[in-house]
């Protein structure tokens, strides 16, 4: 191990171990607030992310769901006005795919590891931001997740908006792999995406075929130029089963998000304080 790669891990722990203080600490001191932490520790983690898969040829990572639901929450923090669908669609994604994601992906905390760290990061931290933002609003205030007294789940954010939103992604994300940057990726076998890195490597179809790319084929493993004329076909297939499994996965959000009493006697609580400051004015 080179001096810089202990120095990263080094770094990395470090890093990790003072985020999940800070973060352990705006839960428990001041949940109402936890946004203020998630966005202290996001920013830093992103431009971090961008680096190292920039640098090793993995930038298309960068289009994984993961970030485009942490863009949403940003997005839904910074819009001018409050946007109910906007944080219903990060709470619905958050308890759903999110969370399901830290065990498909086999994600854990691993404090020298910058990258298990950051994955884990990036799933989790959103799914306590949503969770936060559900329960645990400012003093006095309505949940930005509530749009009326009962604070419901209505079926277009619970499950139209999601799914919308999904579509859309993976329509961004086939586009940008599969017609805009096709022959880049087919020219530079050091390209990387997540379908060949995790779906392909994990069943040992790519080690297979580069295997015969230097054996010259006489054991019968699948060649090079098959694997990629099967390579539309797969991400087809594997597309298909992600949209299933992500849908299934928002079913059960509904349930985290019921019409509490907590949420009628804030609401109450501000409408008897409201009329008792007019009572005031009035006498």
């Amino acid at each position: 191990m080179t001096l810089a790669e202990k120095t990263q891990q080094k770094a990395a722990y470090c890093l990790g171990v003072g985020a999940l203080m800070l973060a352990t600490a705006g839960l428990s001191a001041a949940p109402h607030r936890f946004h203020f932490i998630y966005a202290i520790i996001i920013t830093p983690l992103l431009f971090l992310r961008f680096h190292q898969y920039l640098s090793t040829k993995r930038e298309y990572y960068l289009y994984d769901l993961c970030y485009g639901v942490n863009g949403l929450a940003v997005l839904a923090m910074a819009w001018p006005t409050r946007n109910v669908w906007m944080y219903q669609t990060v709470f619905v994604l958050g308890n759903g795919p999110m969370c399901a994601a830290i065990i498909i992906w086999h994600n854990m905390i691993v404090f020298h590891s910058a990258d298990r760290l950051g994955s884990f990061s990036l799933h989790f931290l959103v799914t306590l931001l949503a969770f936060t933002w559900r329960w645990y609003p400012a003093e006095g205030q309505r949940s930005v997740l509530c749009s009326d007294d009962t604070c419901s789940l209505s079926l277009w954010n619970w499950l139209c908006a999601p799914v919308l939103f999904y579509l859309a992604w993976t329509s961004m994300y086939l586009m940008k792999t599969e017609v805009l940057d096709k022959q880049r990726l087919a020219a530079d076998p050091e390209l990387h995406t997540r379908c060949e890195d995790v779906w392909l490597l994990r069943f040992g179809v790519l080690a297979q075929a580069q295997y015969t790319a230097h054996d010259g084929g006489r054991h019968g493993y699948p060649s090079l130029a098959a694997l990629q004329a099967a390579r539309n076909s797969i991400n087809q297939v594997l597309g298909v089963i992600n949209g299933l499994f992500s849908c299934a996965c928002m079913q059960p959000a509904v349930v985290g998000f019921p019409p509490d009493q907590r949420q009628r006697a804030c609401t109450t609580h501000v409408s008897l304080a409201r009329h008792h400051e007019k009572g005031r004015r009035v006498s």
